[in-house]
């Protein structure tokens, strides 16, 4: 069994912090003649060379109803982290 071929087809990343990176993109996963596109949101850091260091992915279907499900939920929860006591943050 051959191990599957990753390609990221599009992909959008926010820095943070020091040198960390959330990225959303849209993936394919080659094995053989088969192929499965999917949405993934990594999270990882750049090393002092400038490269990307991929620590966590979490994998969706394309599936609308989950699709859906994001768009509908991170307004709501946007919300609902403004009603939150503001916090200082500590220096790095």
């Amino acid at each position: 069994m051959e191990k599957p071929e990753f390609n990221t087809l599009k992909s959008y990343s926010i820095d943070f912090g020091t040198r960390n990176f959330i990225e959303l993109a849209l993936k394919e996963a080659k094995e053989g003649d088969e192929s499965n596109k999917f949405i993934s949101i990594s999270k990882g850091y750049t090393d002092q060379q400038g490269r990307k260091h991929y620590k966590r992915s979490l994998g969706f279907a394309i599936d609308d109803e989950v699709i859906e499900f994001f768009i509908k939920s991170f307004p709501d929860l946007k919300k609902e982290i403004a009603k939150l006591p503001k916090t200082d943050k500590k220096e790095e």
